[in-house]
């Protein structure tokens, strides 16, 4: 999750699910810090339209819309939060031309995890709404703050929250309190690439030392030998779906999707363990171990893509990732330019950056393909909503990155950071992606809070 909202968290709010690892001892705060009044903090906007960047031209002042803030209530997927306050706006589809169109945002039917060109159509079936993408959400949020009269917020963004909550800051310094980033990444950075696999080897090292069972070179080597074999001859795993058993390829991309994905969601202890869990047997060709984690890999995907609600994440999962995220071929190109682009761009990668996996191999593996844009129709407002080096405000940022996180690593944190003049970047222990609600990550916001 390109380091997107790939935890399956809304794309808009940025949220995802993460637990604390029980690998190391996690820190304990000494006490409770001192109470400290917020008069805001907005941590979710919750919107039924795609949102889009519209960098290039100043937006068009809106009449604010003034709401009061209740209780909340009548919020069953929501913990209870007894001094959550809730309330209601709405806010025009397209800034510049408030009046427009109100319609549902997409069509669903028939995208659902699809690729390449079904992605493409997705978009294409966009139309009119394709300028309503997702960093608009930043005046959104902006309208939010003026409609109860609050003077500054205090943001929180996890994972695609990052990008958003950056975006906010930087077009409204001036309304910005504070800011926590988790799991956080640049509006101009790509992670998906050698930076995740650096990651990922780096994770496993660090969960063979801390389980003891053996050291990280022999795990990596006991996961190449299958990797190199699968490139040469691919194989077959059967994965039980409803009650139906489906061959499914055994290939190098889909034991990079599985392997990738154990350290770039929440953190599963079991999962990560028995990627880095030496499997001596399959140097010779044994691969029950690998099978069993690619079967446990389909099956999750699988679910998760069938979830209910779920399937307008994925669907506005990818629209956010082909209109923000930057990718290796230009926006404005024709479809053979895209692709002449991408395809040298690809080869021009070494593989040895990308071990134990082989570099396209995990350049597309599942929903972190890098080419599954090359359909997505051009948009004058796609690509970053600012340029690295813009003007950003002087607020205090707190960026946390988990060690065991290969979607949005601590390198990606780093670049983050340095976004803004004042930011201070933390490495949270055995905590993965989305690291703000292990226990060392809520004790470290706690932290930076109490201290304000």
């Amino acid at each position: 999750m390109r380091a997107r909202s790939r935890s399956g968290e809304s794309p808009v709010n940025g949220f995802g699910t993460s637990t604390s690892s029980p690998l190391t001892p996690p820190r304990v705060l000494p006490g409770p810090p001192p109470p400290r009044l917020l008069a805001a903090t907005v941590t979710a906007l919750s919107a039924t339209a795609l949102t889009t960047a519209c960098a290039d031209t100043p937006e068009p002042a809106q009449p604010r819309q003034p709401f009061a803030l209740t209780p909340c209530a009548d919020l069953p997927d929501l913990p209870d939060l007894p001094t959550a306050q809730c309330g209601s706006i709405t806010v025009p589809l397209d800034r510049a031309n408030p009046g427009g169109p109100g319609t549902s945002t997409l069509d669903f039917s028939g995208h659902l995890y699809a690729q390449g060109l079904a992605i493409g159509e997705c978009g294409e079936q966009l139309g009119d709404r394709s300028p309503q993408h997702s960093t608009t959400t930043a005046a959104v949020a902006d309208d939010i703050r003026a409609g109860p009269g609050i003077e500054k917020l205090d943001l929180f963004g996890d994972s695609y929250g990052t990008f958003l909550m950056a975006t906010h800051a930087q077009r409204h310094p001036e309304r910005t309190a504070s800011a926590v980033l988790s799991g956080a990444y640049s509006v101009t950075g790509r992670t998906e690439g050698a930076m995740g696999a650096a990651a990922l080897r780096r994770a496993i090292t660090l969960v063979r030392e801390r389980t003891r069972q053996c050291d990280g070179p022999t795990a990596l080597a006991d996961l190449f030998a299958p990797a190199t074999a699968l490139r040469a001859a691919p194989s077959t795993v059967d994965v039980e779906l409803n009650g139906s058993a489906r061959q499914v390829p055994l290939d190098g991309r889909q034991l990079a999707g599985a392997v990738g994905k154990a350290f770039s969601s929440a953190p599963d202890p079991e999962v990560q363990v028995g990627v880095a869990t030496p499997a001596p047997a399959a140097r010779s060709g044994d691969l029950t171990a690998i099978r069993a984690l690619v079967t446990r890999y389909l099956t999750t995907e699988v679910e998760t893509a069938a979830a209910g609600v779920r399937a307008c994440t994925v669907a506005a999962d990818w629209a956010v990732s082909c209109h923000d995220y930057p990718e290796p071929f230009a926006g404005d190109d024709n479809d053979n330019d895209r692709e002449a682009a991408y395809e040298r761009g690809l080869a021009a990668l070494d593989d040895a950056d990308f071990a134990p996996s082989s570099a396209e191999a995990w350049s597309t593996r599942g929903s972190y393909d890098s080419g599954a844009c090359l359909k997505w129709p051009h948009a004058p407002s796609r690509g970053a909503p600012f340029q690295a080096g813009a003007p950003m405000s002087n607020a205090p940022v707190l960026v946390l990155s988990g060690d065991l996180d290969a979607n949005t690593p601590v390198e990606a944190g780093r670049q983050a950071a340095a976004q803004f003049p004042d930011a201070e970047v933390v490495e949270i222990p055995d905590a993965g992606h989305t690291p703000s609600v292990s226990e060392g990550g809520m004790v470290r916001i706690l932290e930076f809070y109490a201290a304000r």
